[in-house]
């Protein structure tokens, strides 16, 4: 299946199938910083929790959460920007993807903030489209904006544009030692979880800041404290990391959550399966 243009202006993802350049056409220029001013004072590199919102009739009332890594280097702001949902993948007889809007985006981001705080975001362009953002973030830690989404298909020709607004906070710094108690959803049963917890300080290539840490358990008869072999994953305000048992090495423990602006809160899910058998549930996790 051919992907089709997109033009878009979020946070930005690709329709899984569809081939992504992280390189520039030359038909889409980067933005530059406004002229007679000098780099914002609050530097806003850091993680972000972003929502897209549509007010194109068509879509009123969607929206698509994004997590984005933005990085400033003087007045020059780059990042990588993942949903946080799945998309269909399919085409309409029309030549529309049924994840427009917000399914079918260039991940890459590129741009500029002048002093004043505001900001001008492009995505590389690819497939002979791009897209721009424009908003402000006067305090360096929250973000207002408005999109334009414009796709252009070529089988069957037409052309679909979406607009709305993007707001978005910076998250806190995942670090520290987080206890709470998660409960089963098969047996009842519950479990008491501390599991120590930290973010790099800096995204890996695809845009994601790696997690390492280490758990204990309480209530379970199978496992007590567990490693974390392969570091786990944070981009906005969601989080996984997957723990093996030192009791049990055959088994896999993953917890998934979604983070407080100020990371202090951790609203978890979790899965088991392998040697020690299947079991799911949730709960909070808290900061100490």
């Amino acid at each position: 299946m051919k992907c089709h243009s997109v033009a878009i202006l979020a946070a930005a993802i690709y329709l899984a199938g569809c081939g992504v350049s992280n390189t520039s056409s030359s038909s889409t220029p980067s933005p530059t910083p406004p002229s007679n001013h000098t780099p914002v004072n609050a530097n806003i590199t850091g993680n972000w929790q972003l929502t897209a919102t549509s007010s194109e009739t068509a879509y009123a009332g969607e929206y698509g959460n994004y997590g984005v890594y933005l990085t400033q280097t003087g007045s020059t702001v780059s990042g990588i920007s993942w949903p946080q949902g799945a998309f269909p993948m399919c085409i309409l007889p029309s030549g529309l993807p049924c994840a427009f809007p917000y399914g079918v985006i260039n991940p890459y981001l590129s741009g500029a903030i002048d002093a004043d705080g505001n900001i001008v975001l492009n995505s590389p362009s690819y497939d002979g489209a791009a897209f721009s953002i424009t908003g402000d973030t006067t305090n360096g830690s929250t973000l207002n904006s408005i999109y334009t989404i414009t796709l252009v298909t070529t089988s069957p020709p037409g052309t679909f544009v979406d607009h709305g607004t993007i707001s978005g906070y910076m998250m806190g710094i995942l670090n520290g030692t987080y206890t709470g108690t998660v409960k089963s959803s098969v047996t009842g049963n519950s479990m008491g979880v501390t599991t120590n917890l930290s973010q790099a300080t800096s995204p890996d290539s695809s845009g994601y800041l790696e997690v390492n840490g280490s758990a204990n358990f309480t209530g379970s008869a199978c496992f007590n404290s567990a490693t974390m072999p392969t570091p786990g994953g944070l981009l906005g305000n969601m989080l996984v990391v997957g723990f093996v048992p030192t009791s049990s090495p055959t088994t896999n423990i993953t917890l998934s959550g979604t983070l407080s602006q100020d990371t202090k809160t951790i609203v978890v899910s979790y899965l088991v399966n392998g040697g020690c058998g299947d079991d799911n549930g949730g709960g909070t996790l808290t900061l100490q």
